[in-house]
């Protein structure tokens, strides 16, 4: 069978099933926009009592960036943000009870959370924030790497080379350098991670220093290995191989889409399909 028959083949086909075809491919493009309207009325709701939006305000841009500085001001019951280059890559913290390069706070212990996939730091806001408000511990937590830019107007952003956040290694030497440089060598850690940051804990306590400093480990929906055979995994990755087609039935439908003519902008009929009224009006 030739290139040509191979082609009427499947030319046949798609003639056959194409009300299938078509109805499939639909389907696809009311799940992707399902599920790009439902990501962003979560990235974009207010929270139930009206107060705040740190992660709609970040993403709608209407936070001024002079609200934030390098370190924001804090008080006993909220948290201190601020970016650091750790490992040669800009990184968000947050802190509850101090931050990171003041003195440090009266105790020995410290809560140092590992974020999971998102990555920002703020997703974890309001547990970490409870964590602190019972316990009495200060609480740190640091993005992935990568995952988080500072404002536009502070000229930094991703290192040129993506090998300092866009794997594994990367990300454990990126925490790494976190603690050895700004964790005092005689505080006592408890370590949190959730999800991908537990792969973070697990690898972390392979070194000795924190091996020696570590307390107490948690970890909360441990993601350890296997990650891309998750059903979470394979949903993404479904959604990076199918995402263009969003778009591009969106094209489509505008381009397949008639306008109304001249003569119909105030009745609204569907352009093509005139009305009668419409119709009798034009050629009167």
């Amino acid at each position: 069978m030739d290139v040509q028959n191979v082609f009427r083949l499947f030319v046949n086909v798609y003639l056959i099933f194409q009300h299938k075809v078509l109805y499939f491919f639909y389907g696809v493009y009311l799940l992707v926009h399902f599920y790009i309207a439902s990501s962003l009325h979560f990235l974009c709701s207010r929270e139930p009592d009206g107060t705040d939006a740190f992660l709609s305000d970040n993403f709608r841009g209407n936070l001024d960036e002079s609200k934030e500085p390098l370190h924001s001001p804090s008080t006993p019951t909220t948290y201190r943000a601020g970016w650091l280059t750790v490992n040669g890559v800009s990184s968000h913290v947050l802190t509850w009870g101090g931050w990171v390069e003041d003195p440090p706070p009266k105790g020995d212990t410290l809560i140092l959370f590992m974020c999971g996939v998102p990555g920002i730091t703020l997703f974890y806001r309001n547990f970490l924030e409870t964590l602190h408000t019972n316990l009495g511990i200060p609480v740190w937590t640091i993005c992935v790497a990568g995952h988080e830019l500072p404002f536009p107007s502070s000229q930094e952003g991703l290192p040129d080379n993506p090998k300092l956040y866009n794997n594994v290694k990367a990300q454990v030497d990126h925490k790494m350098a976190f603690i050895k440089s700004y964790v005092p060598r005689n505080r006592k850690i408890f370590l949190i991670g959730h999800s991908f940051g537990a792969k973070m804990v697990t690898e972390l306590l392979k070194d000795e220093q924190v091996s020696e400093q570590m307390q107490k480990c948690v970890l909360l929906m441990p993601t350890l290995e296997r990650f891309k055979d998750t059903p979470r995994a394979q949903f993404w990755l479904l959604m990076l191989k199918v995402g263009f087609i969003y778009p591009l039935i969106l094209c489509i439908r505008s381009v397949n889409t008639p306008s109304p003519c001249s003569c119909c902008q105030s009745c609204r009929c569907p352009g093509v399909d005139h009305s009668p009224i419409c119709t009798s009006a034009l050629v009167a």
